[in-house]
């Protein structure tokens, strides 16, 4: 794994690469003689996970997070530069890597409330699709996947919080 992370005062970056175990395949090879010899491979697959984070003030965040997962290849060192964009990865379409990007939003209007949002997309189409039912999508949904989430939490006195949420995944995530 490796992980790079900047911590400002109103930014905050974080990128992370790693290995994943993927799944596995069992051989069994037969020699000459009669002999055997089992092995077993696992296929390589990788993380790498951009997240951008900016804080304006103590009450305002919002959050960007990108991620890829992408097999059947070596290590790659171009995604190693925390500016290089992981949507290229989608670029090629032999490549088998699936990218999921997240954008987070959380208010503190008052002390103890929090108010957040979440928007999740996996395998976007065309961005129009965010705003479209299911159903209607530019592919008949056969990638877009999209995730909503909002909620509010209360902190107590007594050490207490109430949280309410809203989750909504259309088609499926």
């Amino acid at each position: 794994w490796v992980r790079l992370t900047y911590n400002g005062k109103h930014v905050q970056f974080m990128e992370l690469y790693g290995s994943l175990l993927g799944a596995s395949v069992d051989t069994t090879l037969t020699g000459a003689s009669g002999s055997s010899i089992r092995s077993t491979t696992y296929a390589d697959r990788w993380l790498v996970l951009h997240r951008l984070q900016l804080r304006p003030t103590d009450f305002l965040q919002f959050d960007f997070s990108e991620s890829v997962t992408y097999s059947h290849r070596a290590f790659d060192l171009v995604f190693l530069n925390p500016a290089y964009p992981l949507f290229t990865a989608k670029a090629n379409p032999y490549n088998d890597a699936d990218l999921i990007w997240y954008v987070d939003g959380l208010i503190r209007p008052v002390r103890g409330v929090e108010l957040y949002a979440t928007l999740g997309i996996d395998d976007l189409k065309s961005i129009s699709d965010i705003w479209t039912p299911t159903g209607h999508r530019s592919n008949n949904d056969s990638t877009t996947k999209l995730m909503y989430q909002a909620g509010a939490k209360v902190a107590l006195h007594h050490g207490t919080d109430l949280q309410a949420e809203y989750l909504r995944i259309e088609p499926y995530f």
